[in-house]
């Protein structure tokens, strides 16, 4: 079985295949973000809303491929009014030496079985160009309304 369930050990190459995902798209990943994103890893797989799926490389010690997400509580909506669970997936990235074997769709399918397992009704993620044919092969569509975001709090308020 070429995707599993990643452990503690794990967490320094998922954090590795995660900041060359973020490199991909531009964002630069820093001693601060690796850090903090490995406390964080580590804290959230303990109390099992975080759900990461690692495909091995060839070398010992040496991940290939790597998936998360993480489960959040959310109110239901009349298109799916028992949605109370829903999930959203980060970090997808397969080594480039690694990269047409389907290692992706493997650690991307064991994630989502693990999330219909604990009762995940709704799974959202960003897609990269090169990644969005491997999404929609497993059903992801467009939303229906735009999606937004706000960072913040503001560092002044408008009126």
């Amino acid at each position: 079985m070429p995707a599993h369930r990643a452990t503690i050990d794990d967490i320094p190459e998922v954090l590795r295949l995660a900041a060359l995902m973020y490199a991909t798209i531009g964002q630069r990943a820093d001693e601060d973000w690796f850090r903090e994103a490995g406390r964080l890893l580590e804290t959230r797989m303990g109390e099992g809303r975080t759900g990461v799926f690692v495909a091995d490389a060839e070398e010992p010690g040496r991940l290939a491929s790597c998936v998360a997400a993480t489960i959040v509580e959310r109110l239901p909506g009349p298109r799916n009014p028992a949605a109370t669970k829903a999930a959203y997936v980060q970090w997808m990235c397969t080594d480039p030496a690694y990269r047409r074997r389907g290692l992706g769709r493997a650690v991307l399918a064991a994630l989502l079985d693990w999330l219909w397992a604990h009762g995940v009704s709704c799974v959202e993620l960003h897609a990269t160009s090169e990644g969005d044919p491997l999404y929609r092969s497993f059903g992801f569509e467009d939303p229906a309304q735009p999606q937004l975001r706000l960072f913040g709090p503001p560092a002044q308020q408008r009126p």
